[in-house]
């Protein structure tokens, strides 16, 4: 029987029971912060990130964070699964790309390792292994036990799902988290309106949600200085350098740049189905998104973070060294990205891509040239 008390159960019992393994490790123990708890009389949601993640980067990271510490204190978000896509399932999705170059695929496993690389701190994270050789054969079978074990207890669990600005809301989901700033090329749902959001169709006009003051108060919140600088690192990565060295003022800067950031960040907004009111999207804004006093369209001209630019880091590298420097604040995990095998054609998947550079610079002494041409070349001289 679960250890159940006044202030409430831990969530990864209810995890270890619907996967019939209490030995299991689901969260990340944190000096920091208590594990994911559920609290009795109140929904208790969980964050389902779901994605190829080929390779994991920075703006999947700050998307998850900013929907699991930004999105409101009325959701009572206790925790976040990352759901990465099987294998095969990323082959598939790169083999309808049209591209010269052969599909670089890392594994579940290697993928997952990048998420847990050490960049999300506080112990509130579990990526969701491989079920097949479980008893599930979908993921959101083991969910919907994981609510079965938790309601035994009188617990409410809800799942509620978190995807990118460039992909159209699941209407078979009842709530749904949409985070994003803008970025070009991927304002599918961003338009040059007032609120800086399109109408979503069979969905009301978009509204802002009161933040309460105590939702800033929380994200100021912690026992040690090191988990405000955690937190601020993970929401607001370019904030998080030049710190002051004393203490007290290190500290007092920590807070500012979490509050400041934060509301300069825009309002929080809101939709409802028009049918269905229990169906609703929320909108949490990486970055200021939308017009002030009409005088225009405020958005980001940044380069947009994504999977294929890292890869494209990779391709159209000329050595390891300059791959790192490229990689590092795109990459969630650099090291691990440069480690990991490369397939392409005959060149083994257990050649890393050090050993490939290796070998280049070896046969060519030294001399730069495109790695992507590189693997090509070598590629096609051991048919």
């Amino acid at each position: 029987m679960t250890s159940v008390t006044q202030e409430g159960a831990p969530l990864e019992r209810y995890v270890q029971r619907a996967l019939g393994d209490i030995g299991v490790k689901i969260f990340e123990p944190s000096p920091d912060v208590t594990p994911p708890t559920l609290r009795r009389g109140r929904i208790n949601r969980v964050i389902v990130y779901r994605g190829s993640f080929n390779p994991p980067h920075h703006g999947h990271k700050e998307t998850l964070c900013h929907a699991f510490f930004r999105a409101g204190s009325d959701l009572n978000i206790v925790a976040a699964f990352i759901r990465v896509l099987d294998d095969d399932a990323v082959q598939a999705k790169l083999n309808r790309r049209r591209s010269d170059r052969p599909p670089i695929v890392f594994t579940k496993a290697q993928r997952i390792a990048m998420w847990n690389s050490g960049q999300l701190s506080g112990g509130w994270h579990w990526c969701v292994p491989s079920l097949r050789h479980t008893k599930y054969s979908r993921t959101s079978s083991l969910y919907r036990q994981i609510t079965n074990e938790a309601a035994r207890d009188g617990y409410d669990v809800r799942f509620i799902h978190l995807i990118g600005e460039d992909i159209n809301p699941c209407m078979d989901d009842e709530e749904s988290l949409i985070c994003g700033g803008g970025v070009e090329g991927r304002k599918e749902l961003v338009g040059e309106t007032p609120g800086g959001l399109r109408s979503l169709s069979g969905f009301t006009d978009w509204k802002e949600v009161e933040v309460k003051d105590n939702d800033l108060e929380l994200l100021e919140t912690g026992v040690e200085a090191s988990w405000l600088e955690a937190k601020l690192d993970m929401l607001y990565m370019d904030k998080a350098s030049n710190l002051p060295s004393n203490a007290q003022d290190r500290l007092r800067a920590i807070k500012d740049r979490l509050r400041t950031a934060t509301n300069r960040a825009g309002q929080i907004r809101e939709c409802r189905h028009q049918l269905w009111h229990n169906k609703w999207i929320r909108f949490i804004p990486k970055r200021f998104i939308g017009m002030t006093g009409g005088a225009g369209f405020l958005g980001t001209n940044e380069t947009p973070t994504s999977s294929s630019r890292i890869l494209e880091i990779i391709w159209s590298a000329t050595s390891a060294k300059k791959a790192m420097e490229q990689l590092e604040g795109v990459a969630l995990a650099p090291d691990l990205v440069l480690q990991l095998p490369v397939p392409c054609g005959t060149l083994t998947a257990r050649l890393g891509w050090k050993n490939v550079l290796c070998l280049v610079l070896e046969s060519k002494e030294g001399e730069e040239v495109a790695m992507g041409s590189l693997v090509s070349n070598l590629s096609g001289s051991r048919h």
